[in-house]
């Protein structure tokens, strides 16, 4: 249905096809990686007890939770609470994530491939994220436009933490509702 929905929108803006192919194939990526939007998950997870739903975080995602840095040496209820928030992303060779001057909308952590943050003209590599890394949350954190832009240097598996469910997290931290 959402590819119908876009093919009518490209067709109706006038897209460029490169644009086009572009949403089609994180449209398909998601439907695939997603059987819940993202009420549907959230309500379907807060009905889980915190012991099922740090077994189920474990699963979830290919296993992958625990080799990203972020989420070492934390405890279980804080995974289970948040592995069930994090939205897939699949970034191809080149792309830019996000540019200097943007606002903030993600953390990224990277599940496979790598990418640079880079400068000037000519998109110069200053530093690379690998898999496992996670980027993006300075300026989240601390309510400030990116620093930096970040280009994928190859193919890349993301998860992402929205700031609108990253805030709603900081308040429960804020009152003690974890």
């Amino acid at each position: 249905m959402k590819l119908v929905l876009m093919d009518e929108f490209a067709q109706e803006t006038g897209l460029p096809k490169d644009l086009r192919l572009k949403i089609k194939r994180t449209l398909e990526y998601n439907s695939l990686r997603n059987v819940f939007n993202q009420y549907e998950r959230n309500e379907f997870f807060d009905e889980i007890p915190v012991d099922v739903k740090s077994e189920m975080a474990e699963v979830m995602h290919r296993g992958v939770i625990n080799k990203l840095k972020f989420f070492k040496n934390k405890d279980r209820v804080f995974i289970a609470t948040m592995v069930p928030l994090l939205q897939p992303l699949k970034v191809a060779k080149g792309e830019i994530i996000y540019r200097t001057g943007e606002y903030p909308i993600n953390i990224y952590f990277i599940i496979s491939g790598r990418v640079n943050i880079v400068v000037g003209a000519h998109m110069l590599n200053l530093k690379t994220y690998v898999q496992g890394s996670y980027f993006g949350e300075i300026e989240m954190v601390n309510n400030t436009i990116r620093q930096s832009t970040i280009r994928a240097e190859m193919d890349c598996e993301l998860l992402t933490l929205s700031r609108k469910v990253f805030f709603v997290i900081e308040m429960k931290v804020i009152y003690k509702k974890f």
